[in-house]
């Protein structure tokens, strides 16, 4: 499953996905995504690279992983025992990482899954089959300002900006914004936090340059002096806290840090690669980011622009009906595509619901059809786009192709989530 909306984090840009057709010898064979028939709950996510060889895994509970040479989806395949999304989304992600886990460690390629909750599709039994094909796609926007200064005669002056001195965070920082998981771009954020706390509180040292204080102590005692003069840390807090100062200690030290740092049994601690508790990382994490650039803005002079969309001005501008279309047309989707077929496939038009902004910063276009009606007008699902009244909004493409005919209820879902360039990334592949 390859998707190129438009560069979104996570989508397969590369051109590295398999042919939609296999030749072998004298005749062409056509490929499908998934195994016929299927059984009753199953996923397919995308990998970080084609494995090299042809994978298969048997998981517990009748689950079982495979992937193929030249392709970068992994499918995973599973029983009856679910009957909604959510449950078939963890139980199919779940099986997936196992399956990695387990061929890593028996001396197999060390993969991973890239874009598993941006993109991705499961499949799950409520009396009949139905799956649903999920993408979503980053809404980038970047926000600045000038500001203008003229001598008398009204030529403009350049003022002297001072250049920014290095700082160690520095270091933890970038690593956080250029690794491509959730846990690891965590952990050093963290310890870019910890790295300029104890710059501008550093810990009581005894004689021997040792420390005096426990770490705890000290990150308690440097949000305390910290608050409200440099930073106000209601403006970091868990929602509706009454004391921000235990609730950011409560959520940078003892909470989400403590878990990702460690492993040990019997500890409650957080699994790398897991649905599990991943909204509430990703919610920590766009705090203590925020901590971090205001921390560095008071007390290193950070000029890092502040300019964002808030999600009012995003539903507003993603306030529009859209209508979802399939097409079996084998090209690739590129940017400058205008039209769902561009090299004249059929197509189909899904019934497509109003947007629905109900999350913050995404809204989705979501419709459902009846498989029957769409295998009367296409074999296979090769692209689906978005289109609105002003023309083409997104479109990707699946490679293989995407069969459904063991399939009773066939879901779309399109989103688009609001990226402020501005602000600490937030999205991870892994």
């Amino acid at each position: 499953m390859a998707w190129e909306p438009g560069g979104g984090e996570g989508n397969d840009e590369s051109g590295t996905g398999g042919p939609a057709a296999m030749q072998c010898r004298t005749y062409h064979r056509v490929m499908n995504l998934l195994p016929s028939p299927i059984e009753a709950s199953g996923g397919v996510f995308q990998l970080d690279r084609e494995p090299g060889r042809v994978l298969s895994q048997s998981l517990a509970g009748s689950w079982s992983a495979s992937a193929r040479t030249g392709q970068r989806d992994l499918v995973v395949s599973g029983p009856a025992g679910v009957t909604d999304y959510e449950d078939a989304l963890e139980n199919a992600v779940g099986a997936a990482q196992e399956a990695l886990d387990l061929i890593a460690v028996q001396g197999g390629p060390a993969l991973k899954i890239e874009g598993g909750e941006t993109s991705h599709i499961v499949w799950w039994t409520d009396g009949k089959i139905i799956l649903r094909d999920v993408a979503i796609e980053d809404f980038k926007v970047h926000i600045s300002a000038t500001t203008g200064v003229e001598d008398g005669p009204g030529n403009p002056i350049s003022p002297a900006v001072p250049a920014l001195p290095w700082h160690e965070s520095f270091r933890y920082f970038r690593i956080s914004q250029t690794t491509g998981d959730l846990f690891d771009a965590y952990r050093n954020l963290y310890l870019a936090v910890e790295a300029l706390l104890s710059y501008i509180v550093p810990m009581h040292l005894n004689a021997s340059n040792a420390p005096a204080e426990g770490e705890g102590a000290w990150v308690r005692r440097a949000l305390t002096q910290l608050h409200p003069v440099t930073v106000d840390l209601r403006h970091y807090a868990t929602p509706g806290a009454a004391n921000p100062v235990d609730a950011v200690f409560n959520d940078l030290y003892a909470g989400t840090r403590t878990r990702i740092f460690h492993s040990k049994a019997g500890r409650p601690i957080l699994l790398p690669h897991t649905t599990t508790d991943r909204t509430g990382v990703l919610e920590s994490l766009e705090r203590i980011g925020r901590l971090y650039i205001d921390l560095a803005r008071s007390a290193l002079s950070l000029p890092r622009g502040i300019g964002v969309m808030t999600n009012a001005g995003f539903v507003m501008s993603t306030n529009f009906l859209g209508q979802l279309v399939l097409s079996d047309d084998p090209a690739r989707a590129h940017d400058s595509d205008t039209v769902v077929n561009s090299t004249g496939g059929a197509t189909v038009p899904i019934p497509t619901g109003p947007p629905d902004a109900s999350h913050p910063g995404i809204t989705t276009w979501a419709g459902e059809a009846s498989v029957p009606d769409v295998l009367s007008n296409i074999p296979v699902i090769r692209r689906v786009g978005l289109t609105t009244p002003g023309g083409l909004f997104i479109v990707g493409h699946h490679d293989p192709a995407l069969n459904i005919d063991d399939v009773a209820i066939l879901q779309i879902q399109r989103s688009v989530q609001l990226v402020n360039r501005n602000t600490v990334r937030f999205r991870y592949v892994t």
